[in-house]
């Protein structure tokens, strides 16, 4: 008999015979939570992967090892008894995992978590500012090691999340000219010793802050406490195991789970889940679709006349060019012409989009990721952006801005970086096609799912472009 369908048909065995095991509560229990953890990690035959992310469920609900060598062997005895499976006994290739005493000391990590606050809260003195920037941006990407963040530049920084984004513009004052993103008394210190400075500062900055550490404060620390967060927030555990760099004490039996890699669009996609159910109060871009007639400056003062203050925490951006026009007279005046006529871009901390939503319904709309009601506002991430202003600003005639509305939602586009021909060197972008039939390359900025602003540009040449992987250019 096949093996994998033999251990398959066992799981179904279990799952028929949990309600006559009722009799025996301690068998049933162990069943039940082997099939709770297979079905919460999409397994569906019993194998040592299985079993190990089982042992680590029961780990991090905090069972005795008593306890989870108990329910381990009730279940073995049950696979034993079942039938002979050929092949190796996925029981008996895990057993030195279910005798390691694992322990989820995870209480310190949750109270750390619940001071978290405030760290996040303004601090007056700019070095007491440029630490608690440090600290919040070592617990929001827990992929980055201490090393990472001290050799940080801000051109390096490619981290899809609006709550690191704040953290790099606030650095961006503080540092002022500096490449570096966190200056960390830079001179004559060597790495080591900036090290090992910055760790004591940070340790000094979450003690002030009524977190406590059993140990040694170390990356780890703030790891165990990003760790907590992910379970709060319904992160799976395999997810978490893929995104942290390093496994915590805390949470020593995560090192059980296999490393299965992911892409780097579902890792911003963990880090921001996790950092929104923290924060849920960071500033991004949204886009909103002007009513016939209106201009961002009647915007602007609908705002400020219908609520207190909120004017002021805004950014907009309404990207302009100068065109000649002959008048009545024909005489050639200088007229500002707007790239995307009645599309208005302004940044605004998320929670207050329904506010002002509620304050110029009548004079404009924001765009959603669909029409339904209860969907979110799209948004637009840093880094598009930025390639988008960046584009914006090189326009010349010969670039052709629109846009496009398409009967179906955008794809993933390709990403591209330009390496030769002129004013676009450097760019990455996602491009809808390659190349035109009139030898033109038109870019694409994600507005929603259903409507894109699109610009061609006549003069990169196919030499010029080379495919990204993982923002790496490909020779």
């Amino acid at each position: 008999m096949n093996q994998r369908f033999s251990r398959a048909l066992f799981v179904e065995y279990v799952e028929s015979e949990v309600a006559a095991l009722r009799s025996d509560l301690l068998t049933s229990t162990a069943a039940n939570s082997l099939l709770t953890s297979m079905r919460a990690h999409g397994y569906t035959e019993i194998t040592k992967d299985s079993l190990r992310m089982w042992i680590v469920d029961m780990t991090l609900n905090n069972l005795k090892i008593s306890t989870r060598k108990k329910y381990f062997s009730r279940v073995h005895t049950i696979y034993r008894g079942w039938k002979s499976v050929p092949g190796e006994n996925p029981f008996e290739a895990v057993k030195d995992a279910i005798s390691f005493d694992f322990q989820c000391t995870d209480k310190e990590a949750n109270a750390n978590l619940g001071l978290l606050d405030r760290i996040v809260g303004p601090s007056k003195k700019e070095v007491d500012k440029e630490c608690n920037n440090l600290f919040l941006y070592l617990f929001y990407n827990p992929m980055a090691t201490m090393g990472d963040v001290i050799n940080l530049k801000f051109d390096d920084y490619n981290v899809d999340c609006p709550q690191i984004d704040e953290i790099i513009e606030e650095q961006k004052e503080i540092s002022r000219r500096s490449t570096n993103v966190f200056g960390l008394g830079r001179g004559r210190k060597r790495e080591p010793q900036i090290m090992r400075d910055t760790l004591s500062e940070l340790g000094s900055i979450a003690k002030l802050a009524g977190m406590r550490f059993t140990g040694t404060f170390s990356r780890d620390s703030i790891i165990a406490m990003w760790i907590a967060a992910a379970l709060k927030a319904a992160v799976p555990v395999a997810d978490i195991r893929a995104v942290i760099s390093s496994v915590p004490a805390e949470y020593s039996s995560l090192c059980l789970v296999p490393v299965v890699p992911i892409s780097d669009a579902r890792k911003s996609e963990i880090i921001r889940q996790v950092a929104d159910s923290v924060n849920n109060k960071p500033r991004q871009w949204f886009v909103m679709k002007m009513r016939s007639g209106q201009t961002p400056e009647a915007i602007k003062d609908r705002i400020k006349a219908t609520t207190d203050g909120l004017l002021d925490t805004m950014l907009f951006y309404y990207p302009t060019h100068t065109v000649l026009r002959k008048n009545a007279k024909g005489k050639s005046v200088r007229k500002e012409v707007p790239y995307l006529p009645g599309i208005l871009f302004f940044k605004i901390c998320r929670n207050k989009v329904p506010l002002l939503m509620s304050r110029i319904g009548e004079l404009a709309w924001c765009y959603k990721y669909t029409n339904a009601i209860d969907r979110d506002y799209c948004t637009i991430s840093r880094n598009e952006m930025k390639a988008f202003q960046h584009s914006i600003g090189e326009f010349t005639p010969d670039i052709e801005m629109g846009l496009e509305v398409r009967e179906e939602p955008l794809g993933e586009g390709t990403v591209v970086k330009i390496n030769g021909g002129g004013r676009m060197v450097g760019m990455e972008a996602k491009i809808e096609s390659v190349k035109n039939i009139n030898g033109t390359r038109t870019y694409t900025l994600s507005l929603t799912n259903y409507l894109q602003a699109k610009w061609t540009v006549k003069d990169v040449e196919e030499i010029y472009i080379a495919p990204v992987e993982h923002g790496v250019e490909v020779s």
